[in-house]
C-alpha cells in the first residue's frame, strides 16, 4: 500500500504478522523516502495491558511508570550495544487519545532484535528468569589494579572473579550473596544487601532490577544499586543511584558491573541460572 506524504515523501507500509507459539505480533513497516531509505518500524502494544500498573494501586505520590516508559531504555540500550546509548535515538514512544504507540527506527539484525523481544512478551507465557546476585565491597585502588572498569558491563571471569573475591577477603572488603530473584518480564524487584544489625538504614545497600526478555535463552535486565531507600513506588526508578546499567545475561551466563564510592568499590555480579516459561518454584535459601 501505498500513502502520499506531502508532495516529495511516500511511505510503504507493510504489515506482518509474527507468529508466536501462544500469539500473534502485528508490526508495521514503513518507509520514508528522504535521500537513503529509512525503516521505521512501529510495534504492536496489544499486550502492554497484562504488565501495566494500574494508577490506583500507586503506593505513594507518584503514578506508576507506564510499561512503554520502563521498555524504551531497555530497547535503545539492546540497539545500540552499549549502555551509555541507552538514552539516546532510535526508539520513541508517542502518546495518543486511545493507545501509546512505540516506533523504531533501525533495520536488519537490531529490527530482529525488538521482534524477538515483542514476540517475548506477548506469549501467553512469558519467559521468566532465576537469578543470583552477590555484591563484593573492597578498595577502590585495588579494583582498579585489577581492570574493572567503572560503570561497564564485563562478562564473567573465572580467574578475575576468584582474584577479585581473594582481594575483598584479604583487605577487609565482604561479600554478600543475595536472596534468589525469580523475575518476571517488566514486573521490578528490589532486595536490600545484607548488612551488620546495626547498620543505619541510609547506609544500607539496596538493588532494584527489571528484567525484560529477549529471546528464550538471554535477558536484559536493568539495574539500580542505592544507598539507603528505593522509591516508594516499584515502577518509579532512583533519581540518584551508585550504580545504575543494563546488562545482557544469557542463561548460565554472569556478569558483573563496578561503582566507585570515595575509596570503596562496589561490584555488582548477576548471573542467570534459569529461564522457563513458565512460573519458576523457590528454591532453598542461598
Amino acid at each position: 500500500m501505498f500513502v502520499r506524504m506531502g508532495t516529495t515523501r511516500l511511505a510503504i507500509v507493510f504489515a506482518g504478522l509474527l507468529a508466536t507459539a501462544a500469539a500473534q505480533q502485528v508490526v508495521a513497516f514503513k518507509r520514508v523516502g528522504l535521500g537513503q531509505p529509512v525503516a521505521i518500524v512501529e510495534v504492536d502494544l496489544s499486550w502492554r495491558a497484562r504488565y501495566e500498573v494500574p494508577a490506583a494501586s500507586a503506593r505513594g505520590p507518584r503514578i506508576p511508570v507506564a510499561v512503554e516508559d520502563r521498555l524504551v531504555p531497555v530497547l535503545r540500550f539492546l540497539l545500540s550495544g552499549n549502555e551509555q546509548a541507552a538514552g539516546g535515538q532510535g526508539v520513541s514512544c508517542v502518546p495518543t487519545s486511545t493507545e501509546p504507540r512505540l516506533y523504531v527506527d533501525h533495520e536488519g539484525e537490531q529490527l530482529a532484535i525488538v521482534e524477538q523481544v515483542a514476540q517475548q512478551l506477548a506469549l501467553a507465557k512469558p519467559l521468566r528468569a532465576r537469578l543470583h546476585a552477590t555484591v563484593v565491597c573492597l578498595p577502590a585502588s585495588l579494583a582498579r589494579e585489577r581492570g574493572l572498569p567503572v560503570s561497564k558491563m564485563v562478562v564473567w571471569d573465572e580467574s578475575k572473579m576468584t582474584q577479585l573475591l581473594r582481594d575483598a577477603v584479604q583487605n577487609e572488603g565482604s561479600i554478600r550473596n543475595l536472596p534468589e530473584v525469580l523475575a518476571a518480564p517488566l514486573t521490578p524487584f528490589a532486595i536490600a544487601v545484607p548488612a551488620k544489625p546495626d547498620t543505619p538504614s541510609e547506609q544500607i545497600l539496596r538493588v532494584r532490577g527489571e528484567m525484560v526478555p529477549v529471546h528464550a535463552k538471554e535477558v536484559a535486565l536493568r539495574l539500580h544499586v542505592v544507598r539507603g531507600a528505593l522509591p516508594v513506588e516499584p515502577t518509579c526508578t532512583p533519581e540518584q543511584a551508585l550504580l545504575q546499567a543494563i546488562v545482557r545475561l544469557q542463561v548460565g551466563q554472569a556478569v558483573m558491573v563496578m561503582a566507585v564510592e570515595g575509596d570503596t568499590a562496589t561490584v555488582l555480579i548477576v548471573r542467570c541460572v534459569e529461564l522457563a516459561n513458565a512460573p519458576l518454584p523457590k528454591r532453598d535459601a542461598r
